[in-house]
């Protein structure tokens, strides 16, 4: 059976969305869990010793920039999406479930040495365009650019924010300016600005002062829009020998 992929819904729904939202943050209390496994985000810092919450949010970037990491990005209803990153090599692996009518599906998209490879699976066993095996796509898929989902991206929102203080002793909070950023959800407005304007947002640090956890606040209207979004960061430094070129993998057919 062939595979098509279509990003009219479904798990293509999930990572556009995610793609849209530039890796957008993650609900209450949330932490990454790597599918089987317990927990493996580091512990939440005791006491705030930092004084300046605009730089404590600044030097917690910048262990997505050197160091491997796990990530969950949470989509409101659409679903979730984990992730295993290598910042230095790009290496990278995707995972996206999501529930569309009641049919659940999975899609797997590995970058290895700018290979894309995709994986598509349905749960409900519906027949759909799904075989569960590894494909590998071609130059002009529009999974290519997918792939190179960024979820580190999360700086270029941070870096508008604005009113920064602490909210708790590992966490601060602040304002994100939108109108500096794509817009969430519907696209721009007619005017060719976002719809919305700003969003609150939390952050949290772990013991080492890295980012663990970045979620949006949404109130009002904007609730409608951002409800439930968000992102959690782990188990940096992990290694991620376990992504390599999937064995056998055939061409996509179109």
């Amino acid at each position: 059976m062939g595979v098509r992929i279509s990003f009219r819904g479904g798990a293509g729904v999930l990572l556009a969305t995610a793609l849209a939202t530039g890796g957008c943050a993650a609900g209450d209390g949330a932490r990454a869990v790597k599918p089987g496994t317990t927990t493996v985000s580091a512990p939440a810092s005791a006491a705030a010793e930092r004084t300046d919450a605009a730089a404590a949010l600044a030097a917690s970037l910048g262990a997505l920039k050197t160091e491997n990491y796990r990530f969950t990005s949470y989509i409101g209803e659409k679903g979730t999406m984990t992730g295993l990153i290598n910042p230095a090599s790009k290496n990278r692996e995707f995972v996206a479930t999501t529930t569309t009518s009641g049919n659940a599906s999975t899609i797997t998209i590995r970058d290895v040495d700018g290979v894309v490879y995709v994986k598509v699976e349905k749960a409900d066993g519906s027949g759909g365009p799904a075989d569960g095996k590894w494909h590998r796509i071609g130059d002009d898929s529009p999974l290519n650019s997918v792939s190179k989902f960024d979820p580190s991206d999360v700086t270029k929102q941070l870096e508008t924010a604005a009113d920064v203080q602490w909210a708790a002793a590992d966490t601060v909070k602040g304002t994100i300016d939108l109108t500096k950023l794509m817009p969430l959800g519907g696209g721009p407005a007619a005017s060719g600005t976002p719809t919305l304007k700003a969003m609150p947002f939390e952050a949290s640090f772990d013991d080492a002062g890295r980012l663990v956890d970045y979620r949006f606040k949404p109130e009002g209207d904007a609730a409608k829009v951002a409800a439930g979004t968000g992102m959690t960061f782990s188990d940096y430094g992990v290694r991620v020998g376990e992504v390599v070129a999937p064995p056998a993998a055939k061409p996509l057919p179109s």
